[in-house]
């Protein structure tokens, strides 16, 4: 499920700090592409997920954004 994806990326994202699309595309069984579009979602929902390339490059999210506090909002809502 697309939900269940974009989620365990976020997690993996800010849990390693930089992951490749290619990491990811491996580790979810999808391709590429589908993680492109995955990130672009991730990105439309305000999430800032930044990229660097070349050696030790990838995915991550930039360092003036806490993550913990968008789960916690969220839980803070399902509970109203």
């Amino acid at each position: 499920m697309r939900v269940d994806r974009l989620l365990s990326m976020l997690l993996i994202i800010s849990g390693k700090g930089a992951v490749t699309g290619k990491e990811l595309a491996e580790h979810f069984e999808v391709s590429l592409r589908t993680i492109y579009r995955d990130i672009e979602k991730i990105s439309e929902a305000g999430i800032p997920i930044a990229s660097s390339s070349g050696k030790g490059g990838g995915y991550y999210i930039m360092d003036s954004y806490n993550i913990s506090s968008l789960f916690l909002n969220r839980m803070r809502l399902i509970r109203l």
